[in-house]
Parts: structure tokens; C-alpha cells; sequence
């Protein structure tokens, strides 16, 4: 029994040997026919070089796909951080609270008869104005159809809300606000009116201003004398000009 499972082993040996033997002939013969056929040698190589261009046509496709997400993603950091994203909001609560401040000005200066809505539109503002009418209801009217008293105290109203938001956005303060010719174009009651809104702003202390330099060219009133502490009148006579109270008492 040994014996023949030593024959069997063997035989199974040369077997593999004659395998391997056949195996090392046909690929001999396969690498003397594709030197013998240069045909089949160029479909081989064209075929490798047709391989490496796909590999690389993969490549550049997942690349420009990367690219695109990330044009995608920088779009969106664009839209957000842009003109239409964070700026816009930044730019509409800005003129809102321009819109707040200038109401509460315009609402004294007019007797709430005029009342102003700003909206942010692309970057530019929208100026809505509206009036009210002798029935006590409110109807829009645009800015040309304004008198020019009515358009002085909405530019007054503008103005001191514009310094009072520069003052809170930069965190300053100035005791001291100038104004020149703020009055032009109003009537004796819309110089009151003036008046009134500026003693308010400093007995109130609605702003941090604590003196008003007003500067008039118009025909001042003994009316102003109880709306300010102190006027004075700069009058010209002939080639001089000095400057006295309204009680006639110069400097």
C-alpha cells in the first residue's frame, strides 16, 4: 500500500511538471506569434494607451466635478456675504432705523401731518411720503408736490436723525449741534414748531447735545426770545456789521 501511494504521488508530480511544462510552451508561442504579428502588437499597445486616456478623462471629470461644487458653495458664501445677503440686511435695518428716528422728529416739526417710509430697494432707498388729509386719513403724495415748508421740515427731520445715528453707530458724542438755516421756507408756526423741537432735544435730553447753534437769515420775531436763551442779531449798516440782542443792547 505504500508503495503505491508513493507511485500515485509520483505520478501526480510529473503531471504538474508536464502542467507546467505545456503552460511555459504556449506562452512561448503566444510571444513569438505577437513578435511575428505587429498587428496584434499596436491593437495591445493602443489598447493600453486607450486605457491610460480613460483613466485620465475619469480624472479631469471628477476634478471639474469638484470645481463645480466648490463654484457652488462660493456662490452661496457670495449671495450671502454679498450685496443681496448680509449687506442688504445690514443696509435695511439702517435705513429703518433712519425711518424711526427721523419719525419721531418729523412728528413734533409737523404736527404728525407728515409722516416719511424708506425701503431698501437693490441698494437704493425708496422715499415714500405720506400726508394727511382734513379728514384726519393719510394719503401718499410724492416729494415734488411738497411745499417748501414741508420740505424743510422733512429735510430738519432727516438731518438730526442722520447725526443722531452717526453718533450711536460710532459711538461718539458732541455736545454741541449746529444748524444753518434750518427755518428757511417755514412760516411764523413752523419756526415754532422748530423751536419747540429744539428745546426738546436738550431739556428732554433726547440727544447728547446740550447746545443748539441755529443760524438764521431770516427776520427774527420776538417770539423766539421764550424758545431760545439767547439770540442774537447780526445787523450790517452802511460798510460795518455788529451784532446786538433783540432788546437793541450791542456787544
Amino acid at each position: 500500500a505504500e508503495f503505491a501511494a508513493a507511485e500515485a504521488s509520483a505520478r501526480e508530480a510529473e503531471q504538474v511538471a508536464a502542467a507546467a511544462r505545456a503552460a511555459t510552451a504556449r506562452s512561448q508561442v503566444e510571444q513569438e506569434a505577437a513578435a511575428h504579428n505587429p498587428v496584434e502588437s499596436e491593437a495591445r499597445a493602443s489598447a493600453a494607451t486607450a486605457s491610460l486616456a480613460a483613466q485620465r478623462a475619469l480624472a479631469l471629470r471628477a476634478e471639474q466635478e469638484r470645481e463645480q461644487t466648490d463654484a457652488v458653495k462660493w456662490a452661496a458664501l457670495d449671495d450671502l456675504f454679498g450685496r443681496r445677503g448680509l449687506q442688504a440686511f445690514v443696509y435695511e435695518v439702517a435705513v429703518l432705523e433712519l425711518q424711526s428716528r427721523a419719525g419721531k422728529y418729523l412728528e413734533i416739526l409737523s404736527d404728525d401731518a407728515l409722516r416719511l417710509l424708506l425701503s431698501l430697494n437693490d441698494q437704493v432707498v425708496d422715499r415714500a411720503l405720506l400726508c394727511r388729509l382734513a379728514d384726519g386719513s393719510f394719503a401718499q403724495r410724492s416729494l415734488h408736490q411738497l411745499s417748501g415748508g414741508q420740505w424743510r421740515r422733512l429735510s430738519l427731520a432727516l438731518t438730526l436723525a442722520l447725526s443722531e445715528a452717526a453718533m450711536d453707530r460710532t459711538l461718539t458724542s458732541s455736545n454741541l449741534l449746529v444748524l444753518d438755516e434750518v427755518m428757511q421756507h417755514l412760516d411764523s408756526a413752523g419756526c415754532l414748531r422748530v423751536a419747540k423741537l429744539l428745546d426738546t432735544l436738550v431739556r428732554r435730553k433726547v440727544t447728547s447735545c446740550s447746545t443748539l447753534l441755529v443760524i438764521l437769515q431770516t427776520s427774527v420775531g420776538e417770539e423766539f426770545a421764550d424758545a431760545f436763551d439767547q439770540v442774537d442779531v447780526v445787523c450790517k449798516r452802511g460798510d460795518s456789521s455788529f451784532v446786538e440782542t433783540l432788546a437793541g443792547v450791542r456787544y
